[in-house]
């Protein structure tokens, strides 16, 4: 924060102006105890009077500090009160446009989550983002500005190497570049905040803020209900402040509710906190190892796209283990586009004009095209917005809109 501008030297000059009448009269100690010890400038010394003496003394010492000069702007305002800057049209469209992570998908700064019901792969999702930020590899189809990766693992810590294992063997040997912690951390804990904090603080090993990525979010903090406003909202203020004090985005696994159309698990206070919501999911008709995911909820992005991958079983070792069996795990695959003509786009949009359908139900009705190009054609339906998916489960259909 730049101290020598005119605003802040007035500033300066307005809290000497309240805090010396506050140090004036009886309560002289008491008073300049209580405003300006919590500002970190240590104990009033004795002595009534401000032209001698160790409190004139102490106030000469106030004002030289360079901790008085750069005090924090939250400091300032528990005495003087915020300054309000209202800004015109010239000045909002002066400033810097949204800045990318992945290219209109995670900010460069903000709050966000991956969810969807278990077994719809969302931990493999959050690992290959990571990796791909941490590589600045392009992440299905988009731009990727590197930046270094924290992965703190509340739950399956066991199941993690194999699936970094995995991942590598799918991607050449290639390092995820992703930083781990494994020990016990309750996000509740101020304590273990600030260690995190601290840690990342240090930027002579970080080249930029490190996203951080929590798994899962309901496995975080001791206790935590996230059923109750009071512990979401602790919640969130626990990623807000990662959020804030690293200037970086911060990403949190959940669930999804037994209603899927509702949404994320738990209160809203989520929902609302968050700049990106990441939807994983899995369709009536999909193969062991077909998942998706969409866009939810992005601010300034692409809300409202779909993608699909698929999973891909890799040995996690060149020999078999103990017992001769061979050692698995996932890494995801992502699908590449399959190339579909308008007639066979028309062809499937009629159908579902006709009336709500399955993708089943197309499949076997349009016999002639293949699976590949008709789940091709119903992604590029949907992320043109017109169609959209009605129902869960057994009962999802596709609808024209």
């Amino acid at each position: 924060m730049d101290t020598n501008t005119p605003s802040h030297r007035e500033g300066h000059a307005s809290m000497f102006n309240v805090i010396q009448p506050i140090v004036e009269g009886k309560r002289i100690f008491a008073n300049a105890q209580k405003i300006v010890k919590p500002m970190g400038f240590g104990d009033v010394p004795d002595g009534r009077s401000q032209d001698k003496g160790p409190f004139s003394d102490w106030l000469k010492r106030l004002k030289q500090q360079d901790q008085f000069n750069a005090i924090q702007d939250k400091k300032y305002e528990r005495l003087v009160g915020p300054t309000i800057e209202l800004l015109t049209d010239e000045d909002l469209l002066a400033l810097p446009p949204t800045e990318w992570i992945i290219k209109n998908i995670i900010p460069a700064t903000g709050i966000g989550t991956i969810f969807g019901q278990s077994g719809t792969f969302k931990s493999f999702l959050l690992l290959d983002m990571l990796a791909a930020i941490s590589n600045g590899t392009r992440w299905f189809g988009r731009s990727v500005k590197p930046r270094p990766t924290i992965y703190i693992p509340f739950e399956g810590k066991g199941g993690l190497p194999n699936r970094v294992k995995a991942w590598r063997a799918a991607n050449k040997n290639v390092s995820t570049g992703i930083y781990f912690i494994t020990q016990p951390i309750n996000l509740r804990d101020k304590r273990d905040r600030e260690a995190i904090i601290s840690k990342f603080t240090s930027k002579d090993w970080l080249e930029g803020p490190p996203v951080i990525a929590i798994d899962t979010l309901a496995a975080a903090g001791n206790g935590f209900d996230e059923n109750s406003s009071k512990d979401m909202g602790e919640m969130v203020g626990a990623l807000r402040t990662f959020e804030e004090r690293l200037r970086t985005f911060v990403c949190a696994v959940h669930h999804s509710g037994k209603d899927e159309s509702k949404g994320m698990r738990g209160h809203s206070n989520l929902h609302g906190a968050c700049d990106l919501e990441i939807e994983c999911y899995r369709e009536e008709n999909d193969s062991q190892f077909d998942a998706h995911f969409k866009l939810g909820k992005v601010k300034e992005g692409e809300a409202g796209l779909t993608f699909d991958f698929q999973m891909e079983r890799k040995p996690v070792s060149d020999q078999a283990d103990e017992d001769g069996d061979w050692v698995f795990s996932l890494a995801i695959t992502t699908v590449q586009a399959t190339p579909v003509t308008d007639n066979e786009m028309d062809a499937v949009l009629t159908l579902i004009r006709q009336g709500d359908i399955s993708a089943k139900k197309i499949e076997d009705t349009l016999s002639h095209i293949s699976r590949p190009k008709i789940r091709a054609a119903i992604t590029n339906l949907k992320n043109k917005r017109t169609i959209k998916v009605v129902g869960k489960g057994a009962a999802q259909k596709l609808h024209a809109m």
